[in-house]
């Protein structure tokens, strides 16, 4: 008994089912492929949308049914008739391809676009960050001479100190008094250029934060919806060493091989 309903089930779903799946996804990418070769064609003639809009669905409808009527009319057909309707139903798949491809390259153009421009302010941004890191090498090799300028000062007042000393116990005391003249002026001097390290200190730690607050701004440009949305491709592109506009050519072109055809295939089983 189970056996028998068993063998009844597949029977049903051969005869019934099975076709039905195969109708259903026939006319669904039949649609698809319609959908996407109608909007296509209305953007790439603009001009007259309405008016292609109503053209190309006429076409589209009448590719199916032709395909269907050379299916079962084959054997019937002269072969005139059946020449020309192929012929027909070749140029409409051509021209349903063509529409896609316009539709899936307008569509990619408006994201390359938007790409090119995050590009774009990723390269603003590095182009600020040299100018920057040049205008640091200045400060710091500034910075090194007013560094060694007060250390030669240090040594200097030092050497002067002791030669104080030396001239006081010589009893030379206006030789002392302008060597102490002296060692006032290189202790001035020491303060003022102490004070100009510290401000270039200062202005070194102010372009080192505008750095990173520019390396935060590209992060923040890398990390957005346009390059999350092409990021499978930019690998793709890196993978294979091609450019991305001709990996994403080649995938519209392999999405358009398969998209028509498999459905005016579907139509015929």
């Amino acid at each position: 008994f189970d056996f028998s309903r068993k063998k009844r089930y597949f029977s049903i779903m051969k005869k019934y089912i099975f076709p039905i799946l195969v109708a259903l996804s026939a006319l669904t990418l039949a649609g698809a492929a319609a959908f996407f070769s109608v909007t296509g064609l209305s953007k790439l003639f603009g001009g007259a949308k309405t008016e292609v809009i109503v053209m190309a669905s006429a076409l589209e409808f009448a590719k199916l049914v032709t395909a269907s009527f050379l299916h079962r009319y084959w054997k019937t057909l002269k072969w005139q008739i059946k020449t020309y309707l192929t012929i027909g139903v070749v140029t409409v798949m051509i021209i349903t391809s063509a529409g896609i491809y316009g539709f899936l390259s307008n569509a990619y153009s408006v994201t390359s676009n938007k790409l090119q421009n995050v590009d774009a302010q990723v390269q603003m941004v590095d182009q600020k960050k040299t100018i920057i890191n040049s205008e640091i090498t200045r400060l710091q090799e500034n910075k090194t001479l007013k560094s060694n300028r007060v250390q030669s000062l240090v040594n200097l007042r030092t050497q002067q100190e002791a030669r104080v000393d030396s001239l006081y116990n010589r009893k030379q005391t206006a030789s002392a008094k302008r060597v102490e003249l002296q060692i006032e002026q290189s202790t001035k001097e020491i303060s003022n250029t102490s004070i100009e390290v510290d401000t270039l200190n200062a202005q070194i730690q102010r372009k080192y934060a505008e750095i990173s607050k520019l390396d935060m701004d590209v992060l923040d440009l890398k990390n957005n919806d346009i390059n999350s949305e092409v990021g499978p491709l930019r690998y793709i592109a890196k993978l294979t060493g091609k450019d991305m506009d001709s990996v994403v050519n080649f995938f519209i072109l392999l999405l358009i091989f398969v998209f028509d055809p498999l459905a005016v295939s579907l139509v015929f089983a």
